[in-house]
Order: structure tokens, then sequence, then C-alpha cells
């Protein structure tokens, strides 16, 4: 599901955000608190991926109710939610990143990535293409991450890893291009160590957790 045109030619815890402890004084990647907060419930829905260019991952849940059928949460809940994250974790943005230019602005997924398209900021996360298919990452939009950056190859950046599917008979993806499979997988963010961000909200995403002035549904009808 996406816009018309919307294309490019992008029980409680001890706390509930935490980040992944990579460094290299570290046996093995441990997961560390990013801020004590409040004490939120134990998520009850389906944990999914946001990766926001190449060295960041941002984690949470997909509410249910008790039946198990999730609950709505809006493409635009989880970008207001990813901004308010990216803030809280603004001294921990790896280098390479333009931290002024980082506002996520919309969400793709690699489900439909290659096709160009940005899904609608009111379509449901649970209906979205892909979703029923087990498509669990999407794929964040900002002002310097856009989908041709995604899906192409440049040797001045980090690494990217959702080289185009190639047509029938076409070159395949050039040399040194990682495929999505890969960046899905832990190994991917093990091996980049302490140069990448994960944050992990250890608990169901809600439109009312996060502070009103990341709600920019509610400015725009300011």
């Amino acid at each position: 599901m996406g816009c018309a045109g919307s294309t490019e030619g992008e029980q409680g815890q001890e706390s509930a955000i935490k980040v992944k402890d990579n460094t290299a004084a570290a046996d093995k990647p441990e997961i560390e608190s990013a801020d004590p907060g409040p004490q939120l419930p134990t998520p009850k829905g389906e944990q999914f991926h946001v990766l926001v260019g190449d060295k960041i991952k941002i984690s949470t849940y997909l509410d249910s109710d008790g039946d198990g059928a999730q609950s709505p949460c809006s493409v635009q809940v989880v970008i207001n939610f990813l901004n308010w994250t990216l803030a809280q974790n603004k001294s921990m943005i790896p280098e390479g990143y333009d931290v002024a230019e980082l506002a996520i602005t919309g969400l793709s997924s690699p489900y439909v990535l290659s096709d160009g398209l940005i899904f609608c900021p009111d379509d449901q996360i649970s209906e979205l293409d892909g979703w029923d298919e087990g498509e669990r990452f999407l794929v964040a939009l900002t002002k310097e991450w856009k989908i041709n950056k995604y899906l192409n190859s440049e040797e001045e950046h980090h690494v990217h890893f959702i080289p185009k599917p190639p047509a029938d008979g076409a070159e395949p993806p050039e040399e040194g291009a990682v495929p999505i499979l890969a960046v899905k997988g832990q190994e991917y963010w093990d091996a980049l160590g302490e140069v990448a961000l994960q944050v992990e909200y250890n608990t169901d995403l809600r439109a009312e957790d996060i502070p009103e002035e990341y709600d920019q549904a509610s400015k725009a009808d300011e």
C-alpha cells in the first residue's frame, strides 16, 4: 500500500529504551540502558525494525490486543517515534550522518523499495505491502537517505545494503554491495561494532507515549 504518486525516480521492565554496546571492550555485544525512564509494560505484540541509512537500526513492537490482533498503528506514528528516538540518541549518531538533516520524512520497505514506493502517512503498519508475507523491516527516508541512495552503491559511502534487483539478462549488482538479507541479520550489525547505533524500544509502540512535539500530523493542522 502506498500513496499515489509517492515514488522517487525513501509485568514491567527495568528499561524500555536500550542501545547495543558493541565496543571492543565488550566480550560480546550487550544491551545497555540509554535512559532508565519509567517502567513500561512487557511487549505483547510483534517486533519490527526500521533501518535509517546503513548504520542505524531502531526496533520496537507493534501493539496487539488480548486476542493477538494487532492494534492500529499508522506510518505517521512510526515516523514520529523515529524522530523522537533519534533526538533522544542525538549524541550517539554514527559518524557520516548529518544530524541536522536526519529528520525522518517517510517510510518504505525492502519489499517495495525497487518500485520506488513510499507509504502514505495514514497507512497502517500491519496492512503494508509485504507485512502478510513476513516483512518486518522498514526503511526510513531522510533528506540524505532517499530511495535512490538505498538502491545504488557509491564508493564514498560506508556500505549500501539494498542493491537494485537486476532485470532478466542484466548485469548483477556490483561487487561489494551488501544484500538486504545480510542487513536483517545480527552478524551485519555486530561486524559494524561501535560505528553503528542500535536502539531497542522494548515495549509496544503507542502514539500516546510519544511527546506531542514530535507529532508531525498535529503540527500540519496548526
